[in-house]
């Protein structure tokens, strides 16, 4: 996520980005879940990406399309899915087969991310002549407030937004339930 939030001395966050992990479904182009965490990119983001899924609908999905990153590649996953869940992996450098989940990411960095003081849009336009860091300088926004404007544009924006076709993903999301029912694995909440 594209944007530092302020120091929060009470609970003693630093001025730092967070990474987020997202799911969309791959036929409809709804968001299904989120994950934030701080610091590296590891598995518990995406053992909270599932949580957080189950949580928001009640199931687990069919298959999961991922990325070649080092949490995407661990033994945790593939034990959590064997048998239930599909993996399915991006072959390396091959971002356009993940297209779904790296436009949401675009777009959540420039609709949501790069607007907000602490932005580092200009960190990575600054860096090439001076490499200052000057999205630490402008971070003034809590953590909380970047979360809440994360989770409106992915939950309410994004699936509200018509596509190419004209439908928006909430649209096909509702007429593929109405056609297919429910696809995923019945989990409780």
């Amino acid at each position: 996520l594209d944007v530092r939030c302020a120091p929060d001395l009470i609970r003693g966050l630093p001025a730092t980005k967070a990474k987020f992990y997202v799911g969309i479904d791959g036929a409809t182009g709804d968001t299904m879940a989120h994950a934030l965490i701080f610091g590296p990119a590891r598995t518990d983001g995406l053992a909270l990406l599932m949580r957080e899924y189950v949580r928001r609908n009640g199931m687990l999905p069919r298959m999961i399309h991922l990325d070649r990153g080092p949490e995407n590649t661990s033994r945790w996953i593939e034990q959590f899915c064997e048998g239930r869940i599909s993996l399915r992996h991006s072959p390396t450098a091959a971002s356009a087969w993940n297209g779904v989940a790296e436009n949401c990411i675009k777009q959540v960095n420039q609709q949501v991310a790069h607007r907000m003081p602490g932005s580092t849009a200009p960190d990575q336009r600054g860096r090439k002549v001076d490499g200052r860091f000057k999205s630490q300088r402008t971070a003034r926004i809590a953590f909380t407030s970047i979360l809440s404007a994360f989770t409106q544009f992915i939950y309410e924006d994004l699936p509200n937004t018509p596509l190419a076709d004209g439908r928006t993903p909430a649209e096909k999301k509702a007429e593929s339930i109405a056609v297919l029912g429910c696809m995923g694995i019945p989990c409780q909440r």
